[in-house]
């Protein structure tokens, strides 16, 4: 008997700390959400296959998530302590503690986002898992990408791991372009981008910068949040669209994303964006935990921005910085074209910080390259020109053209298209 009320106790008081938020306080967590599964039929209605009767928040207080959005009280709480160390249910009460025990330790608490595990979430999970290769992919470039987003969400007062977003919508890749026309790590499309600040022109395209694109991606996100004022809805909505998300309320007369979930008006893709967040935020934080061994994660580049007075071929750049091609591309998927933008003030175009001191010696030895004038017009091609005509107008070369434009057949040329005409032709590696 003793026994009993020492274990009842001592389970008791590790709850207590846990729920305080006395474990883990070395570290910054604005908000811990956790889900067990376990049933317990006297708290909950859950539908056969549900596991997802409580979370857990900041404030130690349980939520029922079987109706989500609605928080307890500390004394409703408490009521369910009491029910769960009742002499009826002490094994109710020693699987939840061992399970919370077993999910902290497995760094599910570590996070700023709202974590349910549910079946939804365990489905997406399993997705993951069979995806292995573009899930791998995922995971190694991450390491590059997660720790230049995280502070840029934490700087504007949101959930850190919503960098995770990123992994679901194109595996932290900046090239990533979608049928929709959506591009870079966020997936903008046009009309958003350029709403949020991100140019995109026949030079650059901001939406596969990283940091400018997180950038925008944030203010998007803050947006939506202070909208609908959840961020499972805002996060739908991020897939979705405002409208789809608030005529899916108006419709069903109801914010509970749970709900709006199992409604079929929503694609089949927007229903399933929360979970397969919440899965990606749950294998990225612990991927061994799921099976993703051995990854060799990409580091992150510390790197500087320099001028570039006027339009220089990138081949150039790398030259003078002593980097490979491929490199100034990965560290300025932003760029278009093979050279810098024919803008006004030049172009701040990045390299690594341990190679800033070579640009700058062999700049100062080649001034003369890179400040000689160039022009650049817009042509629009009419019905029965060629390339050959177009460069002899200009007093300039096909090859420059086709270079600039990336036209790989000069005879595949079609009216209406405009094309970028180099006069005289830029500086080359050469």
């Amino acid at each position: 008997m003793y026994r009993k009320i020492l274990n009842i106790l001592i389970i008791f008081f590790c709850l207590f700390f846990q729920f305080s938020g006395c474990t883990n306080s070395h570290q910054e967590i604005k908000e811990r959400n956790i889900t067990y599964p376990l049933k317990t039929p006297a708290y909950s209605q859950i539908p056969e296959g549900e596991e997802e009767p409580f979370s857990i928040n900041s404030e130690g207080l349980l939520t029922d998530v079987s109706e989500p959005g609605d928080q307890l009280t500390s004394l409703e709480a408490f009521s369910k302590l009491r029910f769960l160390t009742s002499s009826n249910s002490i094994e109710e009460f020693t699987e939840y503690a061992g399970i919370l025990h077993n999910i902290a330790g497995k760094g599910v608490l570590h996070t700023d986002f709202p974590i349910i595990i549910n079946s939804p979430v365990k489905e997406s999970i399993h997705y993951f898992q069979r995806e292995k290769n573009f899930m791998r992919k995922a995971l190694i470039q991450s390491g590059a990408y997660i720790p230049l987003m995280k502070p840029i969400f934490k700087k504007n007062g949101l959930p850190e791991d919503l960098a995770f977003l990123a992994l679901i919508e194109s595996g932290f890749n900046p090239y990533a372009y979608s049928r929709a026309g959506a591009c870079g790590p966020w997936q903008f499309i046009k009309s958003t981008a350029k709403r949020y600040g991100l140019q995109v022109d026949l030079w650059v395209d901001e939406r596969r910068d990283p940091v400018k694109s997180t950038q925008a991606a944030v203010e998007y996100l803050k947006d939506l949040h202070s909208k609908f004022g959840d961020w499972y809805l805002a996060v739908t909505a991020y897939n979705a669209g405002e409208q789809k998300v608030v005529t899916a309320i108006k419709r069903y007369k109801t914010t509970n994303y749970w709900v709006l979930r199992k409604k079929r008006y929503l694609k089949i893709e927007s229903r399933n964006f929360v979970p397969k967040l919440l899965a990606a935020i749950l294998i990225g934080k612990n991927p061994e935990e799921y099976g993703f061994r051995g990854l060799k994660f990409q580091k992150p580049v510390p790197l500087s921005s320099v001028h570039i007075p006027n339009p220089t071929d990138l081949k150039f750049i790398a030259k003078m910085t002593s980097i490979s091609l491929s490199e100034l591309k990965r560290f300025n998927p932003e760029l278009r074209k093979w050279c810098t933008p024919p803008s006004r003030g030049g172009y701040w175009i990045k390299i690594p910080a341990s190679k800033k001191g070579i640009f700058a010696q062999n700049f100062s030895r080649n001034k003369k390259k890179f400040f000689t004038r160039r022009v650049f017009h817009k042509h629009r091609i009419r019905r029965g020109e060629t390339l050959y005509e177009i460069a002899r107008h200009y007093n300039t070369k096909v090859v420059h053209i086709q270079k600039i434009n990336g036209i790989r057949n000069p005879r595949l040329i079609y009216p209406g298209r405009i094309l970028i005409i180099p006069i005289p032709p830029i500086v080359s590696s050469s």
